[in-house]
């Protein structure tokens, strides 16, 4: 399965969350003070962030056996 989101402007929050196997999780921020959150479960799962701008967080859990 595949999920991705992309946001320009400010004050943006993307949210992805995949359970199984075989994930792929691409995210891109335009703009300034943009939050992430990428949650993974399952074997060969991968992610892809791209931010752009000023006061940028995230975080990416990626968990697989």
């Amino acid at each position: 399965n595949r999920a991705g989101i992309g946001q320009d402007g400010a004050g943006n929050l993307g949210i992805i969350r995949q359970e199984g196997s075989g994930h792929s999780a691409t995210l891109r921020q335009g703009g300034d003070d943009n939050s992430y959150g990428i949650f993974q479960f399952g074997r060969n799962t991968d992610a892809n962030v791209a931010q752009d701008g000023d006061g940028q967080s995230g975080a990416a859990v990626l968990f697989g056996w």
